[in-house]
């Protein structure tokens, strides 16, 4: 048989190397058994030839294809050849080996061997593959052997981490580590910004500088040097890492970046592996969570990626199956890399990927098997202290613009970059691509809440609906419901609006799911009415069967009582039908036993619309308020069907006997009878008592009612029955909370003309005593403020001077007291101070512009006030107002007995398109009170 010329060059080639070595002393060993791109081990000796324990591995190459790429000086001479392979994996192993390794180039017939230490820095990419220069002066001979000797001391060892600051760089990573360092470190590949732009970068590091959110200074780079494309001409480059750099700053920039169609034309694993990285987060982003586990299990099947690029894979699997409620598969995935990281402690992105699965198992594990340090000191890594480092920097640069808005400082400023945004994204970014969810959520907390206020800011409507989505979709809930009442307070609305109809059916995760139903419980009613149907059918559906529910979300909080807050905050704005739906529900419902669930479905009926009902549903709905064992929900269920005199009559009977939540559902004074306004009036006179007792011992309480208005309300009906010694007791008691005596106060200047001339006086003799309350007088957030002096106007016991003085006192002086102000300005009908009222349309607080607006609107339909000009200016302003709160207060303003209906519903007319379906629903019952 005739052996293959190919085996006669290998052999001959690797006896020559062999030999080469043996000359000067050291000891080669083929690798014949397990040769994956090491053809020897070499035993290096010094020049006495005392064995130092260290070993070097080399590939080697002969014959003349071995040389087919010669390189040369300006004068034409050979300064060495280039070794090239299509594909990194050998130069990675080789550049990430525990031993040092040489690329030998044998020329056969002088028998001379070339060699180069293979380095990352020596390494360099084409695009599609990866090469490295063999000096033609680096030879096997006594002459190179202390050069050979320094290589085989230099033994793997980790990567610096002090002042690579400064000297980040791609040559400082093996070739098939660099889009992955890039994206996941790329503080160890981005040149330092002072560095300048002055030296040519490779694609990695313009990746990099793009994952540091900086897309002006990759353009720079493109700008100073031809070989690096700007990012209009990046997308066509012949060069992949290039394509896929501009792939990235499209995403940077919130467009669409079409990064699945580099995946197909990657040159290797590695780039298919952060193709579909990238693409993973961009459908993450998106919440199309089934596709993006789609396409990070089609890579992790080729099964070609190196080990720590697959443990990549499955980490970024892991965090969206955690997610999605497939938790035993998401822990499978995360101990599979953390198996695959053994050995690669000199990679800081492994480090970073066995933080984020130790996070995972931990956060996944019952409680019994949590091991909080093992988390914690696996997740306590370089790449997340260059992050927290990155987010310290931004959030400093964000107290420093808070505290020169402060200063009224007038310096006008010029920036080149947003600084708190870009680092706040950068290292939003960093912990997206490397999976490590939470820091993912809690940079995109912080991002989101920077975003809003400088959306908010601008006006810029796109960015702000963009910024109450990354909030909701960052899990933050408690953020999202300040958020979310603030912009439905102040507007502008159509961007909560947006962001609430972000939420479909597969926005339902783990991290979304408590703020998605926050933002529909506060931003709900300002849903198109399709969307908003929608909503209330999947809310209905849950609440058939949580269970599907609770197995995608993994909650930590309970899921019915939460569906039932955002069932109350979209179903007005699903109009008929979706009220029609929600009442057949709740005349199926079976006896609720839970508090928690009885207040929701008690808090879903205060939205709906009796008249929805037929008399057949009517009956039902009493049927089901029949078996209801909760006071609440049956009361509730009750009051919807409230015309009906046998209802009425139930009501009043448990009223009678006790039932606050009756007496609420009654809420028309006027429907009570006697035995019941009695049993009422001394029941809260007890109460009454008491709290003035229990504020003797400094013990203040919470009530589910208001006993003091309740009391006040019933009394003024029912004088002759009334125990007013009970309220003038708490009244004059200066250890009674201020917040106690307030709505008391309030309820008796709006009802003064009600109450007995005698009551009336001794009101009038304890006025001052009223003043003088506890110092816990902001408990809950309603301090006495002006309502004492409110009262005191109702009752005509001051004058005009001394009025124009409480006034001015209550302008100047806190929310509440401004609130009451505009209360004030009401008790002067003929010579009111619309000025003062306009003044509060520009209050820094919603709800004091919804007073004045409330204030406003009343004088603007009532005579004599309706025609005066400065009036009907004054509520044009109000009108235009872009939130929903002052909207309300118009409609406060609309109700009453004095009002004229033809201008009610004039002014009412205007609020027919308003964006909140509360509004337009408040408006209109106002007008219809009217």
């Amino acid at each position: 048989m005739r052996a293959p010329k190919q085996e006669a060059t290998g052999t001959a080639g690797l006896s020559d190397v062999m030999g080469n070595f043996e000359r000067i002393g050291w000891g080669p060993v083929p690798n014949t058994l397990h040769d994956l791109g090491t053809d020897l081990f070499i035993l290096a000796r010094d020049a006495r030839r005392f064995e130092r324990g260290l070993l070097v591995g080399a590939q080697v190459k002969a014959g003349p294809t071995a040389f087919d790429r010669p390189v040369t000086d300006e004068s034409g001479a050979v300064v060495g050849w280039e070794y090239y392979e299509a594909d990194a994996s050998h130069f990675d192993d080789w550049v990430k080996h525990g031993l040092p390794h040489l690329v030998v180039l044998n020329d056969l017939g002088s028998r001379i061997s070339y060699w180069v230490h293979v380095t990352a820095d020596a390494v360099s990419s084409t695009g599609k593959g990866v090469k490295i220069l063999v000096p033609a002066d680096q030879t096997v001979d006594v002459e190179h052997l202390e050069a050979l000797m320094e290589v085989a001391a230099n033994q793997r060892v980790p990567i610096p981490l002090e002042g690579t600051a400064w000297s980040a760089g791609v040559r400082n990573i093996a070739p098939s580590r660099r889009l992955r360092h890039a994206m996941i470190a790329p503080r160890l590949v981005a040149p330092h910004p002072n560095t300048g732009t002055s030296r040519e970068i490779e694609p990695e590091e313009g990746l990099a500088i793009l994952a540091r959110g900086s897309v002006s200074r990759f353009e720079g780079f493109g700008e100073q040097h031809a070989s690096v494309p700007k990012l209009n001409e990046a997308n066509d480059h012949k060069d992949w890492r290039w394509r896929f750099a501009a792939a990235l700053a499209r995403y940077v920039l919130g467009n669409e970046s079409a990064v699945g169609g580099l995946i197909d034309s990657a040159p290797n694993a590695a780039a298919q592996v952060a193709a579909r990285v990238l693409q993973a987060c961009e459908l993450h982003d998106g919440e199309e969570y089934d596709h993006a586990i789609k396409v990070l299990t089609e890579q992790i099947e080729a099964d070609n990626a190196n080990p720590t690029d697959q443990a990549w894979l499955l980490m970024q699997r892991a965090r969206i199956r955690a997610d999605t409620g497939a938790v035993a598969d998401a822990r499978n995935d995360a101990v599979a890399a953390q198996v695959m990281l053994v050995g690669d402690e000199d990679d800081l992105t492994a480090s970073a990927l066995r933080g984020a699965s130790g996070w995972l198992l931990f956060q996944t594990a019952p409680w019994a098997d949590r091991k909080l340090q093992q988390m914690i000191e696996s997740t306590d890594t370089a790449v997340s202290w260059w992050r927290t480092q990155a987010t310290s920097s931004a959030l400093s640069e964000a107290e420093t613009r808070v505290f020169r808005r402060w200063a009224d400082e007038q310096t006008r400023r010029f920036e080149v970059e947003d600084v708190v945004n870009n680092r706040l994204y950068a290292a939003l970014l960093g912990a997206h691509l490397a999976g490590e969810q939470a820091a993912w959520r809690a940079t995109g907390s912080v991002l989101a809440r920077n975003t809003i206020m400088v959306a908010h800011g601008r006006q810029d409507h796109r960015l702000l609906q963009s910024g109450v989505d990354e909030l909701r979709r960052s899990g933050d809930a408690p953020n999202t419901i300040l958020a979310a009442q603030r912009l439905w307070s102040i507007g502008p609305l159509l961007p909560l609006r947006d962001a609430v109809a972000a939420i479909r059916r597969n926005s339902w995760t783990h991290t979304t799911a408590l703020a998605n139903i926050r933002l529909w419980e506060h931003g709900g009613d300002l849903l198109l009415r399709e969307d908003a149907l929608d909503a209330s059918h999947f809310c209905l559906e849950v609440l058939s069967d949580p269970e599907p529910f609770a197995q995608r979300t993994n909650p930590t909080f309970r899921v019915v009582p939460a569906l039932l807050d955002s069932l109350a905050g979209v179903v007005l704005a699903g109009g008929h039908d979706a009220q029609r739906d929600v009442l057949r529900f709740i005349a199926e419902l079976p006896q609720i036993s839970e508090d928690s669930e009885a207040q929701g479905w008690a808090r879903v009926l205060t939205r709906l619309d009796p008249h929805n009902l037929d008399a057949s549903e009517r009956s039902e709905v009493r049927a089901a308020a029949d078996r209801q064992t909760s006071e609440l929900l049956s009361a509730q269920m009750l009051g919807f069907l409230i015309d009906d005199p046998d209802v009425l009559r139930v009501l009043l009977e448990r009223a009678r006997k006790g039932d606050s939540y009756a007496l609420a559902a009654i809420s028309d004074v006027n429907r009570l009878n006697r035995d019941a306004a009695v049993a009422v009036i001394e029941r809260e006179a007890t109460t009454l008592q008491r709290m003035v007792n229990d504020a003797e011992k400094g013990s203040y309480s919470v009530f589910v009612h208001d006993p003091v208005r309740t009391f006040v309300v019933v009394a003024a009906a029912f004088p002759e029955a009334a125990q007013w010694e009970a309220l003038m007791g708490l009244l004059e008691h200066p250890q009674v909370a201020g917040e106690h005596k307030r709505s008391g106060c309030l309820a008796l200047g709006n009802l003064v003309d009600e109450l007995p001339q005698a009551v009336r006086q001794e009101l009038t003799r304890i006025l001052p005593a009223i003043g003088q309350t506890s110092t816990i007088d902001v408990m809950y957030g309603r301090p006495l403020a002006g309502a004492d002096r409110y009262l005191g106007a109702a009752l005509g016991s001051v004058d005009q001077v001394e009025f124009a003085n409480i006034l001015g006192k209550l302008m100047n002086g806190s929310r509440h007291d401004r609130m009451d102000a505009a209360r004030l300005i009401m008790l002067q009908p003929d010579t009111p101070h619309v000025s003062a009222l306009i003044m509060m349309l520009g209050d820094p607080f919603a709800d004091v512009r919804a007073a004045g607006a409330a204030a406003l609107a009343k004088l603007a339909v009532r005579e004599p006030t309706r025609a005066d000009p400065l009036v009907q200016a004054g509520l044009q302003q109000a009108l235009l107002d872009p939130g929903a709160r002052v909207p309300l207060g118009v409609a406060v303003g609309l109700g009453g007995p004095t009002v004229d209906r033809a201008e009610a519903v004039a002014v009412a007319s205007q609020f027919v398109d308003h964006p909140s379906a509360l509004v337009r629903n408040n408006v209109l019952q106002m007008v219809v009170q009217a």
